[in-house]
């Protein structure tokens, strides 16, 4: 249920977004959390050719990609509960 929930959220906000190549990624995956320390907090690596978020909330990533403020997005109670991993290949010469 709640997967199905999150790839439909997902998939609102890529048919909402106008269609602009320099806004993709090589390749992406988003994952449950499956860590076997609940309490270890959430992490952002740094690569500049990559990037990878452990441990988070899926409300903070999409908070963060948008850049909106929690305030700005309205979100299902499970969203403020469920961790997830995402990793996510950027294409050479992509800015911030």
């Amino acid at each position: 249920m709640r997967l199905t929930a999150t790839l439909l959220l997902l998939a609102c906000a890529t048919f909402a977004q106008t269609a602009d190549e320099s806004l993709t990624f090589e390749v992406a995956s988003v994952k449950p959390h499956t860590g076997d320390t609940p309490g270890r907090p959430p992490r952002t690596a740094q690569d500049p050719g990559r990037i990878v978020m452990s441990n988070r909330l899926l409300r903070s990533m999409i908070i963060e990609a948008f850049g909106i403020r929690n305030f700005q997005l309205e979100y299902p109670a499970w969203m403020d509960q469920d961790r997830y991993d995402l990793v996510a290949k950027i294409p050479e010469g992509a800015t911030k």
